[in-house]
């Protein structure tokens, strides 16, 4: 896809991207499905 293509989907077109965490070790993340299940991202501070 071309970069407006790639902006129309809501895609990133920078050719610097930085990605940073900010937590503690009491943080936990679940992602939701379109099924309502629910996955594990993040338990106590650590990528699951």
């Amino acid at each position: 896809m071309d970069d407006k293509t790639l902006m129309e989907h809501g895609l990133n077109v920078s050719e610097t991207h930085v990605d940073f965490m900010v937590g503690s070790a009491q943080m936990n993340i679940d992602g939701i499905k379109k099924d309502g299940t629910i996955i594990p991202v993040f338990r106590n501070g650590d990528w699951v």
